[in-house]
This record gives structure tokens, C-alpha cells and sequence, in this order.
């Protein structure tokens, strides 16, 4: 019996050897199966948190502190299991031992278990944290950024080799020197088909990229007109240039629109608030409604001013303030805007600008330029010579026969009781002290175009122009030679002159004309020609005959739009009106500055399907235009001035000479050929440049 007791404490003693045995070999292994903690070497190195000082020791006293506590915990547990083990009684079965490790281990896993969850937590906490603090440092770094919007919308760095330009003053460094827009900034329009055209300035930059874009999203083959959209429009436009560094920048420019449907639109030039220095004032406005002009009521101090039917007034402004109130009704809806102008009176500052200068002159025939200025507007000016008023053309330009002897020209000029008066001595000597009835060697030559011996004239006004030459051809005009003419004894106004050839216009009488025409230089040399003319005056609007006209862009590879036609010519019908029945007859629309009685200027034009092929200049051409040139710088349907390059534009040659004066100051005559001509280098390109400027060939 004692032995069996024996047997069965020494089994007992064996089994809790080997439970215990068998948890510190679990235990170790644990240890190794665990994976580093692939957190730990980077927040040993994070650059988030100093280790250092007394804050890396409590750290570390910290995790000392931890291991301590775990390996209390572990020595505790197996003293409860060695405890648990011995109290067992003595009677167990092996397989209820059995059963009892099976479970210890299953708690083990467990514990495994969870602790891996937790340790999944606490990672997943700090990979939030890390990505919170990167999410408010990339917010920190945008609002610390010097950045801005561009055309399309992007974030673009300042530092960056782009121009956010705007047409401020020098001071904020933003201004645009490089394009301008036919577009108004906030403008309010009534049709989402919106038009506008992109003129590049002057600059030696060369245009690698125009790009246009509408609230934030590119517009595809810009022709010249863009979609809106209800209400707000953002247009953005974006050109890239090439500098002679080859280095390439963007600049860009935006613009608010809004587009709005059965509304009311009151659009005017007016700026409330506005100070100004004249009286005289002068403003636009006008009213629409789904595109469709609706009347307009203005009252200025509460009285209404005359309706306009060009849309726009001149009024004179009260010292003080102006109140401007602007009415408009339709449809059963109103609309009322109103403007503060404030008229500050300024003392007057008088300016008498000309180039009389005292002189000795040769020739007889004296002209000169003179016109007043009161604060830079133009006021009434009065030219005596020799105590006799004279007379201009209307534009400042005088003609005088001077005496022999001394000559005294005084202008004066009166405004707001304020006189300015000048005199200026012009001494006329005959050459080599001879007298005018002497003969003189003709030693310049004189060619005039646009007028022949012998020729009949129906037309009352004429124009004709004289170059100054050698005997071997080459040009005197503008090197010291003075031109005149006269026309039955009275003395020709020229219209204008440079050093290509001066330009007169005069009064066809009936009957015999007349035409003495004559140059002399410094040195006393003289040359004259004289022609006779016949003037037939015909009745107005009576047909007079033919002339031969074209419209040409050859320079970018057009041809011809209108091809050489015979065109219907009426007596006294100004050039300008000459070319809009033309122009009607071939269904193109045209723009202009000045008007068709006085100063006209063809601006561009406008023609379905214009662009019959892609624009191409010449080779040859672009060599000698150099930078600046942007062949994708022109709208669809459209051509004109500023297209491609800052130099382009229209004039017109008759005859081939190009004249100095505008269509509307031009008579044309039976048999004048015509030729309306699109160049890209103020003419140079088409053999109307400035002396010495042609490029030697015409494209």
C-alpha cells in the first residue's frame, strides 16, 4: 500500500515537472515566433517627436516600468498554475491532467490573440495621427504658398515663369504689356453667342500658344466667339511667348461676362463717381432686351436730355455734381441706373503746338501746321499774316504765298478770358537775289501721279500727288525741298506730306484749271510743271464712268477675296462710299474708325467662309517680319488690323501710289485702278512703306 502511494507521488511530482516544463519552453517560443514591430525604426528616426533630454529618460524609464510589470504578470501565473497543480487530488485520472493542458493552452492562444488586436489598434492610431498631421501641414503649406489662379482655373506658383496680368498701374507690378482683349470686363449681354478678338501690343516676343478658356474648361478651335452660360462667365485667356533667350513664359488675363435672358441691360460708359475738368461731356449708353434695343429715358439734374439715335450724348455739366439717372422699360418690368459726375473747373492751360519757327526761306509757297489746346482739348485758333487773318483746312494745315521781305505770323488763342498769342518772323529771299520773274535752272525734276495734261474731270474734287526728284530719279521729298501748287492762281492746301510725295486736293472748276506745280530747295533750286486740265462737272450721283477695284490678302496666302472688278463710279461720291457698295454687293461687313464723311479708316472686315484655305505667310515673308508674328492670331470670318502681328492692317494703292489721305477724302476717277490690300508691315511688304522701309518685294 505505502509503496503504491509512493508510485502515485512520485507520478504526481513527474506530471507537474513536465506541465512546467512545457509552459517555459511555450513561453520562449512566443517570444521568437513574435515579428518585430515594423513601426519601431521609423519612429526611433520620425522627425516628429525629440528624443532627447529628460524626455527621451522618461521614455525609456517608461518602457523599463513595462517589461517590469509584464514579468511580474508571467511569474504570477505560474505560481497560480504550480499552486492550482499541487491542490489537485492525488486521485485525478491522466486524462483529466490531459484536459486541464489542453485548456491552458487554448487560453494561451487567446491571450496571443488578443494582444496581437491590440497591438493592431495601436498601430492603426498612429498611421491616423501621421496622416491627420500630413493633411494639416499640406493645408498649412497651400495657405503659406504665394500662388494664384490662372486662366484655366489652376494654381499657379508666382515664382513660377508665369504672368497673371491686369490693367492696373505700374505699381502692382501686373500690368499688361503683352495682349489686350475686345472684350468688357463685366459686361452684362443678352445673347450667349459672345464675340471678341485677342490683339496682341507691340513686343520682339514671338506667340508659340493662344489659348482661350470659359469658366474653367478649354475652348476647342477658338474661332472668335464662345458659348455662355447663364449668368456668371469667367473667360480666361492664356498666351504663351518665346523670348530671344528661347525661354518661354505664359500670360494670362480674365474676364467676367454675364449672359442674361428677358432682362433688362443698361449698358453705358458712364462711371459713377467720376471727377472731371471740362464741361463739355460726353457719354454712351443704351438699352436692350433679348438682344433687342428697348428706348432709353436720361435725365441729367432731373431734366431729360434728347434722345440719341447713335446711342450717343453730349451734354454740359453744372459745376459740382451731375446726376445722371437712366430709365428703361419693357415687357412690363423697369430698370433705373444711377450715375454721379462731378465737374471740377480747372484754369485754363493754354497750348499753341505748330512748326513755325523763325526762318529765311526761297520759296514763296509756305505752309505750316498750328492748333490750340486748352488742358489738352482742342480750342479756336486765329492765325494772322501780316496782320490778314488766314485760314486752315480744317485740320490745322496753313497755305500761304509769302512777300518778299519779312513775313509775321501771329496765332492766338482765347479761352475762358485767358489769351495766348505768339509771332514768329519768316524772311522770304529770292535765290541768288533774283527776281520772280527771272529764270531759274530746273534742276528738279517733279512726277505727279493721279493727274495728266489734258485731262477732263467730272468730279468737283480732286487729289493728286508730287514726288521731288534728280535728274537721275532718285527721291528730293523731304530733304529740304518745299512742294507747292496752285490752280488757276489760287494757291493748292495740301492735304499731307511726308518724305514719300505731298498730297493736294482741289476745287475743279468748269472750264479751263489751270496747274502749277512747284519745288525748290535750300540752295535756290527750282522745278516746275504745268499742266491743263478741263473740268466737266457732272450732277450728283450722275455716272461718270468705271475704275477697276480689288480686295487682296496675298500676304497670308488669301489671293484675292474680291477679285479685280469694274465697279460703277457717280460724281462726288467719296471713296469710302464707293467701297461700301462694293463691299454690300459682295456681302462683307467691314468696321472703321472715323466716319464716311471725314477720316475714315478701314479697320477689318468681315465675310462668311473668308478663310476658303488655311492663313499661310510666306516664307520669305516671316524672315523678314522676325518675332512678334502669331500665325493663329486672327478670328474665324474675320481680318484686319492687329491680326497675326501688331504691324497689320489695310491700305489702299490707286494707281499704284498709296495715297496720304483716307477713302473718305479720296475722289476716285473714270479708269482708276484701285487695290485694297492687306499687309503686315505697315506696308513695306506691299510697296507702300515709308522711304526706304520696302522690303524690295511685293507679296
Amino acid at each position: 500500500m505505502k509503496n503504491k502511494q509512493r508510485i502515485k507521488i512520485i507520478s504526481t511530482i513527474l506530471l507537474i515537472t513536465a506541465f512546467v516544463f512545457s509552459i517555459t519552453m511555450g513561453v520562449i517560443d512566443r517570444s521568437t515566433a513574435l515579428p518585430e514591430n515594423p513601426m519601431s525604426d521609423e519612429l526611433m528616426d520620425s522627425s516628429k517627436v525629440m528624443l532627447s533630454g529628460e524626455w527621451k529618460d522618461l521614455l525609456e524609464e517608461d518602457n523599463q516600468e513595462e517589461d517590469t510589470e509584464e514579468d511580474k504578470e508571467e511569474e504570477e501565473q505560474e505560481d497560480e498554475v504550480e499552486e492550482d497543480q499541487e491542490k489537485n487530488e492525488e486521485d485525478k485520472e491522466d486524462e483529466q491532467d490531459q484536459e486541464e493542458n489542453k485548456e491552458d493552452e487554448q487560453d494561451t492562444d487567446v491571450n496571443e490573440t488578443e494582444k496581437e488586436q491590440d497591438d493592431n489598434e495601436e498601430t492603426g492610431k498612429e498611421t491616423s495621427t501621421q496622416k491627420s498631421t500630413q493633411q494639416e501641414e499640406g493645408q498649412q503649406k497651400n495657405e503659406d504658398s504665394d500662388t494664384y489662379r490662372d486662366a484655366d482655373g489652376g494654381e499657379v506658383d508666382n515664382n513660377s515663369p508665369n504672368i497673371d496680368i491686369t490693367e492696373g498701374s505700374k505699381d502692382d507690378g501686373k500690368v499688361n504689356e503683352y495682349f489686350t482683349t475686345t472684350i468688357t470686363d463685366k459686361e452684362v449681354v443678352s445673347k450667349e453667342d459672345y464675340t471678341f478678338r485677342i490683339i496682341q501690343k507691340e513686343h520682339d516676343l514671338i506667340v508659340k500658344k493662344t489659348e482661350v478658356f470659359l469658366n474653367g474648361k478649354e475652348v476647342e478651335k477658338f474661332n472668335g466667339r464662345v458659348q455662355l452660360d447663364t449668368d456668371e462667365n469667367i473667360i480666361g485667356v492664356k498666351v504663351t511667348y518665346e523670348n530671344s533667350k528661347k525661354e518661354q513664359f505664359t500670360v494670362t488675363k480674365s474676364y467676367t461676362v454675364f449672359y442674361v435672358e428677358d432682362e433688362i441691360i443698361i449698358q453705358t460708359n458712364l462711371e459713377d463717381g467720376k471727377t472731371v475738368e471740362h464741361e463739355a461731356f460726353s457719354f454712351k449708353a443704351s438699352a436692350t432686351m433679348n438682344d433687342e434695343n428697348i428706348p432709353l429715358r436720361i435725365k441729367q439734374n432731373g431734366q431729360e436730355i434728347n434722345t440719341s439715335d447713335n446711342n450717343e450724348y453730349d451734354v454740359t455739366l453744372q459745376e459740382g455734381e451731375n446726376t445722371f439717372v437712366l430709365q428703361a422699360e419693357a415687357n412690363g418690368k423697369q430698370k433705373e441706373a444711377s450715375y454721379v459726375i462731378t465737374y471740377q473747373k480747372k484754369e485754363a492751360n493754354i497750348v499753341i503746338e505748330t512748326d513755325l519757327k523763325d526762318e529765311e526761306v526761297s520759296n514763296p509757297e509756305y505752309g505750316f501746321h498750328a492748333v490750340a489746346k486748352a488742358n489738352d482739348e482742342v480750342i479756336d485758333l486765329h492765325v494772322n499774316h501780316n496782320s490778314e487773318k488766314i485760314n486752315d483746312d480744317g485740320k490745322g494745315n496753313y497755305t500761304v504765298t509769302l512777300v518778299e521781305g519779312e513775313n509775321i505770323f501771329s496765332p492766338e488763342a482765347t479761352h475762358d478770358g485767358k489769351t495766348v498769342t505768339e509771332q514768329y518772323k519768316v524772311i522770304y529771299a529770292m535765290p541768288d537775289g533774283g527776281k520772280e520773274d527771272e529764270e531759274t535752272e530746273q534742276t528738279i525734276k517733279l512726277r505727279i501721279s493721279d493727274l495728266d495734261d489734258g485731262q477732263t474731270l467730272k468730279n468737283t474734287m480732286h487729289t493728286f500727288n508730287v514726288e521731288a526728284i534728280d535728274e537721275d530719279g532718285n527721291k528730293l521729298t523731304g530733304r529740304g525741298v518745299s512742294i507747292s501748287a496752285q490752280n488757276n492762281g489760287e494757291t493748292i492746301p495740301f492735304n499731307w506730306k511726308n518724305d514719300a510725295h505731298n498730297s493736294f486736293t482741289f476745287n475743279v472748276q468748269d472750264g479751263t484749271n489751270n496747274i502749277t506745280v512747284t519745288a525748290k530747295d535750300q540752295d535756290g533750286n527750282i522745278g516746275t510743271r504745268n499742266l491743263t486740265v478741263h473740268g466737266e462737272i457732272a450732277g450728283e450721283g450722275e455716272p461718270i464712268g468705271h475704275i477697276t477695284l480689288s480686295l487682296e490678302a496675298s500676304t497670308i496666302g488669301l489671293g484675292h477675296i474680291i477679285p479685280p472688278t469694274q465697279v460703277e463710279l457717280y460724281a462726288n461720291e467719296k471713296g469710302s462710299n464707293t467701297i461700301d457698295r462694293i463691299f454690300e454687293e459682295h456681302n462683307i461687313s467691314y468696321d472703321y474708325t472715323g466716319s464716311h464723311a471725314d477720316g475714315f479708316y478701314l479697320s477689318y472686315i468681315t465675310k462668311p467662309r473668308l478663310y476658303h484655305t488655311t492663313p499661310s505667310i510666306p516664307e520669305d515673308l516671316l524672315e523678314k517680319l522676325g518675332n512678334g508674328v502669331d500665325v493663329n492670331l486672327y478670328n474665324e470670318n474675320e481680318l484686319g488690323e492687329f491680326d497675326f502681328i501688331s504691324t497689320s492692317g489695310w491700305m489702299y494703292s490707286v494707281n499704284g501710289t498709296y495715297p496720304n489721305v483716307g477713302f473718305a477724302d479720296y475722289y476716285f476717277k473714270d479708269g482708276d485702278t484701285v487695290r485694297i490690300r492687306f499687309t503686315l508691315a505697315l506696308g513695306s511688304d506691299i510697296g507702300g512703306g515709308e522711304p526706304g522701309s520696302n522690303f524690295g518685294k511685293e507679296w
